[in-house]
């Protein structure tokens, strides 16, 4: 797998990086993941169940979060690290609004 460039529609990525830092996408949980065509394709088979009585596709509605005792070296979470038992912990809110992936670069010592 290339760092930003997935061949398939993951939840997370975890790519390590030659520095020893990890970085930590996830696609999934922003709404721009409702773009890919598997996605569509979902959504199609969603609505012709919603036709006949069937179930749809659940509304993304949550918290996605991340622990980690690594140092923190960039996210775009909008409070920041918190402390956490195991050190620090980042927390995205994500929605159906969500348009940026929660992402992380962590450090991990060798």
């Amino acid at each position: 797998m290339i760092e930003r460039m997935p061949a398939v529609m993951p939840f997370v990525t975890m790519i390590r990086r030659a520095d020893g830092s990890v970085r930590i996408d996830a696609p999934a949980f922003a709404s721009s993941a409702s773009a890919s065509p598997l996605m569509a394709m979902l959504a199609e088979v969603a609505k012709d169940k919603a036709k006949g009585g069937g179930s749809t596709l659940p509304q993304m509605d949550g918290t996605f979060t991340l622990h980690t005792d690594g140092a923190i070296l960039a996210n775009n979470t909008d409070e920041g690290a918190r402390p956490d038992p195991a050190g620090q912990r980042l927390d995205w809110k994500v929605d159906a609004r969500s348009a940026a992936m929660p992402t992380a670069l962590i450090r991990l010592d060798r």
